[in-house]
């Protein structure tokens, strides 16, 4: 594959395909963007920082023509690490989504939860790349979403599926979202935090000291390059370990991409649907 890359991500051109390969899902000349699992096999072939890479079918996924390479490639990482804040059992192990035609969809056993219509997931910096993409999972998964982001962006977050957004510059944002949830009396499933600076999670951690449910902050830190955040007590926060890119958390996005039909060829899976760069790098994820 003819690549560009950013860190662990890339988007190119099949120039070669293994013989193990269904030639009807993949075959050279297909324009792809894929999440290397070097770190997983340890095979510096398997690597993004080189003019061709070897992946496993798992890791790769077509782009549309109508996406070019660049705005691509920031795809992969976005959704994987938003899959790991959302669905990994060490973070927030939210219920996973489903297509509208459920037959189509295999979860592993306890995966589909029920009664998320009651539920609400905060997404914190819903214009970012994983934050629009935390949006679109969670209310693929039958999930309330209440997001923040700047004024400017509020019909994109909107878009990806936000039942609203404030706000983040506002000083009452805090309190604008807990009561927007108090208000529908819903109960929190889990606070993305898509930013994880420090004054996000202290906003974010305030936010669940007040609603009840699932008072954790999943955070996109990256343990050995960032602290670990610092939560209240009652507040519990991910470390940020899956992005060094644990072995559970990879599979957790395999699976998903297996289950879902991740590699667009279904009406009920996860694909790219379209990308508008002009304010922010986005996708609609579309099940």
């Amino acid at each position: 594959m003819v690549l560009n890359t950013y860190v662990y991500t890339g988007a190119g051109t099949i120039t070669a395909v293994g013989s193990g390969v269904d030639k009807s899902a993949f075959k050279v000349g297909d324009r792809i963007v894929a999440l290397s699992d070097e770190w997983i096999v340890h095979k510096a072939s398997n690597g993004m920082y080189q003019r061709y890479a070897s992946l496993g079918l798992g890791c790769v996924t077509k782009l549309p023509n109508t996406i070019d390479f660049t705005d691509g490639v920031v795809l992969p990482l976005g959704v994987f690490t938003a899959t790991s804040m959302m669905f990994s059992p060490s973070n927030l192990d939210l219920s996973w989504p489903v297509g509208k035609d459920k037959s189509v969809v295999v979860a592993p056993e306890g995966k589909v939860k029920t009664g998320m219509e009651k539920q609400v997931v905060v997404v914190w910096g819903g214009s970012s790349s994983v934050g629009a993409s935390a949006i679109q999972l969670a209310r693929a998964a039958g999930y309330n979403v209440v997001s923040t982001a700047s004024e400017r962006n509020f019909g994109l977050v909107r878009e990806c599926g936000a039942n609203e957004v404030f706000d983040h510059k506002d000083d009452g944002v805090v309190d604008n979202v807990c009561k927007w949830v108090e208000g529908r009396e819903l109960t929190l499933a889990g606070i993305a935090d898509a930013i994880s600076s420090d004054d996000t999670v202290n906003r974010c951690s305030a936010i669940a000291q007040r609603l009840e449910g699932n008072k954790f902050v999943s955070t996109s830190r990256a343990t050995g390059v960032q602290p670990a955040p610092i939560v209240p007590e009652r507040v519990k926060a991910s470390t940020g370990e899956f992005c060094v890119c644990r072995k559970s958390d990879f599979e957790c996005l395999l699976t998903m991409r297996s289950s879902f039909g991740y590699q667009g060829a279904r009406v009920a899976g996860v694909h790219l649907r379209e990308m508008d760069v002009s304010c922010t790098r986005k996708w609609t994820i579309k099940v």
